[in-house]
C-alpha cells in the first residue's frame, strides 16, 4: 500500500463496524454476478477468449469501435445497441457470433475467419436439434399424463359413508337473514 494513502485506510476495528453493502453489479443479481465473475467473467468458450484477446484492453476497457466493425462485417450489428455500455455491446455481439458458430457457419474477426471447431464452439446439429426436440415432446407428454391422472383421481367419488335420513328443520334466525338482500354502499340492493 502506497505510503500517502495509508493515513485514509480504516483500521481494522473501523473496518469491523463499516457496513457491508450488497449492491447490483450493473443489470445483473449479486448472486449471479459472483458466480459469473468466480468464472472469469464471461462463457469462457474460445470465442470470448478472442473478442476479449482482441478488444478489451485492460486499461482502456472495451474497443466499442472495433467490435462494432466486427459486428458489422459478420452481419449481426442492431443499431439499437449503439446506447448500450461497452460491457453489454461486446456480450450482446459475442451471442450473436456464437449463434452463427452454432449454426455451423463461419465468421469473421480482425480479418481472419474462424471456423467453430478452431474456436472449440459446440455446433447444433440437425441430430442433435431432433434429439432435443424429441426430449422436450417426451417431458410434454409425461406432464400431460400425470396432469390428467391427477383429474381423473379427483374426480372419482369417494365411498360415501351410510347416513340415516334426516327430517327438514326449521330455518334458524341466522340463516333467515343470510338469505335476505345484502344491501351495496350507496343502500342499493345488490
Amino acid at each position: 500500500m502506497n505510503d500517502e494513502f495509508a493515513e485514509d485506510a480504516p483500521r481494522s476495528d473501523e473496518a469491523e463496524a463499516m457496513p457491508v453493502l450488497k449492491i447490483r453489479s450493473g443489470v445483473m443479481p449479486i448472486r449471479h454476478h459472483k458466480r459469473y465473475m468466480s468464472q472469469g467473467g464471461g462463457c469462457r468458450d474460445g470465442l470470448d477468449d478472442l473478442l476479449r484477446e482482441r478488444f478489451t484492453d485492460p486499461l482502456e476497457g472495451v474497443d466499442v469501435a472495433g467490435i462494432r466493425a466486427c459486428a458489422v462485417a459478420n452481419g449481426v450489428w442492431n443499431d439499437r445497441w449503439s446506447t448500450l455500455n461497452p460491457g453489454m455491446i461486446r456480450m450482446n455481439t459475442s451471442n450473436r457470433l456464437r449463434a452463427l458458430l452454432r449454426r455451423g457457419q463461419a465468421i469473421t474477426v480482425g480479418g481472419e475467419e474462424f471456423t467453430p471447431a478452431s474456436l472449440n464452439v459446440a455446433t447444433t446439429t440437425l441430430d442433435n436439434l431432433r434429439a432435443r426436440e424429441a426430449e422436450a415432446a417426451q417431458a410434454k407428454a409425461e406432464r400431460e399424463a400425470a396432469k390428467a391422472e391427477k383429474a381423473k383421481a379427483k374426480a372419482e367419488p369417494v365411498a360415501e359413508q351410510p347416513t340415516e335420513p334426516t327430517e327438514p328443520t326449521e330455518p334458524t334466525e341466522p340463516e333467515v337473514e343470510a338469505e335476505q338482500p345484502r344491501r351495496g354502499k350507496r343502500g342499493k340492493r345488490s
